[in-house]
């Protein structure tokens, strides 16, 4: 019992001193100047992101073609407390959310349907079933929506 007590006390002075030596060194640390001429990087990805509907940007991750059917994966983004404007995908598509939570609206069978979301949450819609979604967080909300089209 001796031995583990006075293992768990040099245990914990040689964190303090860590620990202190960390905070000494970064106390003193300061916002590096931008260069006076910054390069930034040429990059551009094959699909960036572009405003479908107004407060809803969006990127097509990937496209294939099987069995005669189109498969489109998209990626969705909506700002923090952004809404977006009705929006509606030419085939039968389904959401999965990412990250963030809020509240899509959508109507079905002549109600108007309200269905709040969080990061797990999923639906499906009709092609053309026209819908809205409301960022109610304090981060973007990411939504995966899958696609399906007979292939051109």
């Amino acid at each position: 019992m001796r031995l583990r007590v006075s293992a768990i006390a040099s245990n914990a002075a040689l964190c303090s001193a860590i620990t202190s030596l960390l905070c000494e060194s970064s106390a003193v640390a300061e916002t590096l100047p931008l260069p006076a001429n910054p390069t930034f990087s040429s990059y551009v990805p094959s699909e960036p992101y572009r405003i479908l509907a107004s407060g809803l940007l969006a990127r097509v991750f990937s496209d294939s073609t099987v069995d005669g059917l189109r498969i489109q994966i998209v990626d969705a983004l909506i700002g923090p407390s952004q809404k977006t404007e009705g929006v509606a995908l030419r085939g039968p598509s389904t959401h999965f959310v990412l990250s963030g939570s809020g509240q899509i609206t959508y109507a079905e069978g002549g109600a108007v349907v309200e269905r709040k979301f969080q990061p797990g949450s999923s639906w499906t819609l009709a092609p053309g079933q026209a819908f809205r979604i409301e960022n109610q967080g304090e981060q973007h909300v990411d939504i995966r929506i899958r696609i399906i089209t007979a292939a051109p």
